[in-house]
């Protein structure tokens, strides 16, 4: 081997050990975030590294780590385990998420989080406030249009009270299933998931526009202010069942 040929190898090699090595707070250096996100205390390298807390409108996300997959960007393709926060945190979550120019794609992602970080700063209609913890399992999100190509997972929903002009409403424990049905989210409860005996759907579409299309059937467990004001929502069916349909925009 002559002594160009090794120089050539030796400055390739210097260069991958300097990508491989790059640290990821010089990396953020060249990166213009928006004026809402903001990260602080970068540690680690570009492909495995930590941030202590990350500002996204608001919002903060502690004890950020990522480990970033090399090889994925050579077919166009961010790919990362990420891990965010611990169960001391209003917000914690652990999964695989991966970006190309199809979109973003979540595989095997567990979060948990609560209603005050889910809505703080937000105004609900009739001075509503919310609130519960939130568990959410996603086995597999493929992003499409309006909001996804594929989707299964379940949402968790523990201990929830509502409060509003209306009365305090103890709703307990929810449970939907995940399911993406014509580009649209669509979240389904089953009435052996709750205390209510509430059945149907909720379809989040584009722009965070939702529709409720569900019945309700008093159950014995049903609390007994929920049971006062079923009134509100006309007369039940033949069968008992209460109809619920609403639509509107997520507050967030």
């Amino acid at each position: 081997m002559n002594l160009s040929k090794k120089i050539i190898i030796g400055i390739a090699i210097y260069f991958v050990f300097l990508v491989v090595l790059i640290p990821a707070k010089v990396v953020m250096t060249f990166i213009p975030l928006p004026s809402n996100v903001k990260v602080a205390n970068i540690d680690g390298s570009l492909w495995q590294g930590r941030a202590s807390s990350i500002q996204v409108m608001g919002k903060a996300f502690d004890q950020v780590h990522w480990n970033l997959n090399p090889w994925a960007l050579l077919i166009g393709k961010v790919s990362a385990d990420i891990t965010v926060g611990s169960k001391a945190t209003s917000f914690n979550t652990k999964g695989h998420i991966s970006y190309s120019f199809s979109g973003a794609q979540i595989e095997n992602l567990n979060l948990g989080t609560n209603a005050d970080f889910i809505l703080a700063g937000q105004r609900l209609p009739f001075g509503t406030k919310a609130s519960g913890d939130i568990t959410l399992h996603i086995n597999e999100f493929v992003q499409g249009a309006p909001m996804c190509e594929a989707l299964a997972g379940k949402v968790l929903l523990h201990h929830v009270n509502v409060n509003n002009q209306f009365g305090v409403f103890p709703l307990g424990d929810l449970a939907f299933g995940l399911s993406c049905e014509q580009g649209e989210a669509v979240l389904t409860a089953k009435e052996s998931d709750n205390q209510l005996g509430v059945s149907g759907t909720v379809s989040i579409g584009e722009n965070n526009r939702y529709k409720v299309a569900a019945k309700l059937k008093p159950t014995k467990n049903l609390p007994e202010m929920i049971r006062n004001n079923l009134q509100y929502l006309g007369q039940p069916d033949s069968q008992g069942y209460y109809q619920i349909n609403y639509q509107g925009r997520l507050p967030i």
